[in-house]
């Protein structure tokens, strides 16, 4: 009944039972053979842009063929130095995989703020950010939800 349905998963992919394991992440896979589109999130580190590739991996096997947008939160957004960090975890993305788009969501202490209250973000550069993701992936941001 909706236009667009959201599903967070872990970032556990691997078929555990191909060696004889359990099924302990079989509702994941699931989850991502059933999708439209794929979102992968990671932060603007070097182990948050290794663990974000390793999830790559396994979900564009699991996907194959559906539009795989990836988000890095977190990046700096100022200077310099901002422009440097963006521009080599773009490149690492890139060397490995080109996804269907690619988001830098700026480290936002109102973010912070937000979650520890339990309230809604502020309209600002990550909000804008978020908007620019959503529309990537799923089309046009709804009017109503825009300021969110």
């Amino acid at each position: 009944s909706h236009a667009h349905v959201v599903v967070n998963v872990g970032p556990c992919l691997e078929d555990l039972t191909r060696l004889g394991g359990p099924d302990r992440y079989g509702l994941t896979r699931s989850m991502i053979g059933g999708a439209d589109a794929l979102v992968g999130v990671g932060v603007a580190s070097p182990v948050g842009v290794a663990r974000l590739l390793g999830w790559v991996g396994d979900a564009v096997a699991l996907g194959a063929g559906k539009p795989l947008h990836l988000a890095v939160n977190k990046a700096p957004s100022k200077g310099l130095a901002g422009r440097f960090v963006r521009a080599e975890v773009a490149a690492e993305l890139r060397r490995s995989y080109e996804p269907a788009s690619l988001t830098f969501l700026p480290y936002d202490e109102a973010v912070e703020k937000a979650a520890w209250r339990g309230e809604l973000v502020a309209p600002g550069l990550f909000t804008k950010a978020m908007a620019d993701l959503v529309r990537a992936a799923a089309g046009p941001v709804p009017e109503s939800t825009r300021e969110v």
